[in-house]
């Protein structure tokens, strides 16, 4: 598997170089903006977050920030309100990873983790 991911590396990087080209620059987000989009979003969508510590992946001219947000004793229906706002911000904003669980301190409640990344070309 990983041989045949080295040999369409080329392609792999080309395809990337063409996708980075239309990105609108002035809609990426840096680390700070990717936490105050964040905030507005959980302020929009009546979440209360703990936002853990961001942390940033260059690979070449690309860096990507991602930050792990967690949601307690959240109602279903605002974590979908959430995840339905991260994804009209596709493709400056996305959802990597979530994960939910029953809020075992509020009952009919659920406790979310999001893995949320920002990608951002590095000029």
């Amino acid at each position: 598997v990983q041989d045949a991911w080295f040999a369409k590396s080329a392609d792999i990087e080309a395809r990337a170089a063409e996708a980075a080209r239309t990105f609108e620059p002035g809609r990426m987000l840096n680390p700070a903006r990717l936490v105050a989009e964040l905030n507005g979003l959980f302020a929009q969508t009546g979440l209360v977050a703990e936002i853990g510590s961001q942390q940033s992946e260059r690979n070449g001219s690309i860096a990507f920030h991602n930050v792990q947000v967690t949601c307690r004793g959240a109602e279903l229906g605002s974590l979908v309100a959430f995840y339905r706002a991260l994804e009209s911000r596709a493709p400056y904003l996305t959802l990597e990873q979530a994960t939910l669980a029953l809020d075992r301190a509020t009952p009919g409640k659920l406790s979310a983790t999001f893995r949320v990344s920002a990608p951002e070309i590095q000029r």
